[in-house]
């Protein structure tokens, strides 16, 4: 075989596995593509509970002020001093309970925002991965070009790798 025969067979040999490396590398990022969106999907979720929490939270705080409200109408209405005390102790076991709905809706917000803090690291973890599965396979199938400039945050514009 002659020397520009050679040549060309390891030019298109070359393309041919840039290609491979390239397919593979769309194959890994839309796989990480697809766990983003699921996370996105399930941090929506976490963010909408999280949003009635918040209402609930609301409506306690709401509930409180009313309370209180009548405990100081209840106390200028009372004559007597067994009354008021009565009065009092009822007032006082309702805020016990609403003390403690309020306890367990600061639990379940710390729970929540967690949980998208993990979501989200998860994320970044799995696009991660992704990228360095095809760069090494990228530079397995061609060892002799140069990776080091690809990144998983950088975009070609207009011909170029440009950093987002």
């Amino acid at each position: 075989m002659r020397r520009e025969d050679e040549e060309r067979m390891e030019v298109y040999e070359g393309h041919h596995l840039l290609q491979e490396a390239m397919k593979q590398f769309g194959q890994a990022l839309a796989t990480s593509c697809l766990a983003v969106k699921k996370l996105q999907s399930q941090e929506s979720a976490i963010e909408q509970e999280k949003q009635e929490t918040q209402q609930k939270m609301a409506r306690l705080q709401q509930g409180i002020q009313n309370l209180r409200a009548l405990h100081q109408q209840t106390e200028q209405l009372l004559d007597a001093k067994t009354k008021e005390v009565a009065e009092q102790d009822t007032l006082l076991a309702e805020q016990d309970s609403l003390s403690n709905l309020q306890q367990e809706l600061v639990q379940k917000d710390k729970f929540f925002a967690d949980e998208v803090v993990v979501y989200k690291g998860e994320a970044v973890q799995a696009l991660l991965v992704g990228f360095e599965v095809a760069v090494e396979q990228a530079s397995s199938l061609h060892p002799n070009l140069d990776f080091s400039q690809l990144g998983p945050s950088k975009r070609v514009m207009d011909g170029q790798l440009v950093e987002e």
